[in-house]
């Protein structure tokens, strides 16, 4: 029931995503599509295989961080004057989303694109800007990392499933069939 009420929140994220990027109207839209899309996936649950917010599955956690995640990066896109929070924020959001589910190694380059979109002119302030994500991203992991390091003597065992799941039975297969 928390893990419900907390992910509650994903409708009104995106509501304040569409209205930043739109309207509000544009924003209560979406927001009424995501409780339409939940509401129909808990009540097709009978007739067919779907995850809801009701289960324990990493796919609507993963949402609200890439959620959270667009928010941080419209306001940066948005900030008129270079603000240092933004780098920090989105690189935080994409570490505790990793920790949930390695796809979101993804949105990584994603902060660097958005960070030579805000300053093109000055590369040297767009990798600083990067670095400075890269280092809340580890900052967000680091308890983890020291936790599995612990465990099992190896900080970066979260490579394993990226390199085999991900990498191996998705992309290699794929690219070796064609």
């Amino acid at each position: 029931t928390i893990q419900t009420a907390f992910l509650g929140l994903l409708p009104v994220l995106i509501y304040f995503a569409g209205k930043r990027l739109h309207s509000p109207l544009a924003g209560l839209s979406a927001a009424l599509f995501i409780i339409f899309k939940e509401a129909n996936a808990i009540s097709s649950t009978i007739w067919i295989s779907t995850t809801t917010v009701k289960m324990s599955m990493s796919e609507v956690p993963t949402a609200l961080f890439s959620v959270l995640l667009t928010l941080v990066l419209i306001a940066w896109l948005n900030a008129e004057k270079p603000a240092w929070h933004y780098p920090v924020l989105a690189g935080g959001v994409v570490g505790l989303a990793t920790l949930v589910r390695h796809n979101t190694w993804i949105f990584v380059p994603l902060i660097a694109l958005v960070a030579l979109l805000k300053t093109p002119r000055d590369l040297r302030r767009v990798a600083l800007m990067t670095l400075v994500s890269l280092a809340a991203l580890t900052v967000s992991i680091a308890p983890w990392g020291w936790r599995i390091y612990h465990a099992e003597g190896d900080m970066f065992n979260f490579i394993r499933p990226i390199q085999r799941a991900i990498w191996q039975n998705r992309y290699l297969k794929d690219f070796n069939a064609a």
